[in-house]
């Protein structure tokens, strides 16, 4: 390629750019004439042009045309690595990846699952300026941030000393010293996405207590059939006191089933008054449902009855928030909000696909995917789902995100290593393949 050709494109590109001015613009065009020429260097110099060509061309290489496109003034924009620390453990991190020791990884592609996102410089000065608000948003504090990482050591001791002793006498006087034999616990939302993946968890480990979740009155027809009034501990949570699904649930049991509501106000507040074995507690109000999880008793008040250990739990989510700062760009939250907001501002994504191979992690995408959907997409068409049809399909999974890989980024959750969901005892110890 010589120098001649590179000139021959720029005065190419000055000329379409023109014809195109003055079609949309149909008036004085000058001004517009560099932003133009631009737009169109940064459209060609996409890897998708690059590939396309490759595939044109078919014996070139996907190397040898971002060469040829390089010597015309066409480059993309390679992400740079940068290095920090998570969790006892050195972490590499940029748009293409990030790893670490124990075997967790975050990897991340381009919509081809071979290459990197190209971002115009425009897109790089939007995604700087975007990075320092967040910046200052995390040091002033953003009180929207504060409430699921800030004080999340105190709040155990708030819980032990507000709720935990009435809860704990509650259940004595109503059950004795054994305890109940079923927990049920009834929300919508996060009240209830919240304690999939403990759930899941927490069944793993066969606990002395049966954890039942609900979110509907249909419910109440699938509980187990030796679960009696005498044995069953009901959990109800609606802060405002309205959500018609708790409510319902509320007024289809039987009155004398024994029940802890935590409502502020509302219907189900005033339910709770009539019943004769219930206590009535209340929800932080300052703290809207989905950032709940670690400052209020959604989750908290389930675990601690059921005997696990809460302090230990709160001082590892501590730990977690101290480790992992969003102020970080080597931080793994930080690394994946950035790629995912370039697929955003570059490529047009309007949809995160979130897949996972682990029964009980997919409850935990489960929970992000709720999060994600309510915050997030709310005014910024940028939706996430866990599956389009059949999980195990993959024409209606991954083929679906690839149909349409231009707008569509896809997230994967995966357990590498002593996969325990396949282990049983019908599991030869070893396989002789004929193949």
């Amino acid at each position: 390629m010589t120098s001649d050709n590179a000139s021959d494109f720029r005065r190419h590109i000055s000329v379409l750019a023109q014809d195109l001015a003055r079609q949309i613009q149909k008036g004085e065009i000058r001004e517009a004439l560099p932003h133009l020429e631009r737009l169109l260097r940064d459209a060609l110099g996409t890897n998708r042009f690059r590939d396309d060509l490759a595939e044109l061309y078919g014996k070139k290489g996907p190397e040898e045309i971002a060469l040829s496109l390089s010597q015309l003034g066409l480059r993309t924009t390679a992400p740079q690595r940068n290095t920090g620390s998570g969790p006892a453990d050195d972490w590499v991190c940029s748009p293409s990846g990030i790893r670490n020791e124990r075997g967790i990884t975050i990897e991340a592609f381009g919509p081809r699952f071979d290459e990197t996102i190209s971002v115009s410089q425009d897109n790089l000065y939007q995604l700087d300026a975007e990075w320092e608000s967040h910046c200052r948003r995390v040091k002033e504090p953003d009180p929207f941030l504060s409430f699921y990482r800030t004080g999340v050591a105190d709040y155990v001791r708030t819980y032990r000393s507000r709720q935990a002793p009435r809860i704990h006498e509650f259940i004595k006087t109503h059950f004795g010293s054994n305890g109940p034999r079923y927990l049920i616990t009834v929300g919508i939302g996060a009240n209830e996405q919240f304690w999939h993946f403990a759930q899941r968890c927490y069944a793993l480990n066969r606990g002395e207590i049966n954890w039942i979740i609900a979110d509907n009155p249909k419910d109440i027809a699938k509980l187990p059939p030796d679960a009696r009034i005498e044995n069953s501990l009901v959990l109800e949570f609606s802060r405002s006191g309205k959500t018609q699904e708790v409510v319902k649930f509320d007024e289809f049991l039987d009155p004398a089933v024994k029940r802890i509501v935590f409502a502020n106000s509302g219907p189900l507040a005033q339910l709770a008054e009539r019943h004769p074995a219930c206590l009535k507690l209340e929800m932080e109000e300052a703290i809207p449902g989905r950032f709940s999880k670690n400052l209020s008793p959604i989750m908290i008040a389930p675990l601690d009855i059921l005997g696990l250990p809460i302090d230990d739990y709160w001082n590892r989510i501590t730990s977690c928030i101290e480790s992992w700062d969003l102020t970080d760009l080597s931080s793994p939250p930080v690394v994946f909000a950035r790629y995912l907001r370039a697929a955003q501002i570059t490529n047009g994504a309007n949809h995160v696909y979130l897949g996972c191979n682990d029964e009980i992690l997919l409850a935990s995408c489960d929970e992000f995917v709720q999060f994600w959907n309510e915050g997030v997409n709310k005014g910024n068409d940028f939706s996430m789902s866990r599956y389009f049809g059949l999980p195990r399909d993959s024409h209606l999974n991954i083929e679906g995100i690839l149909a349409n890989h231009g707008t569509k980024a896809a997230v994967f959750v995966l357990r590498r290593g002593g996969d325990s969901g396949f282990n049983h005892l019908f599991r030869a110890p070893s396989i002789q393949p004929i193949n």
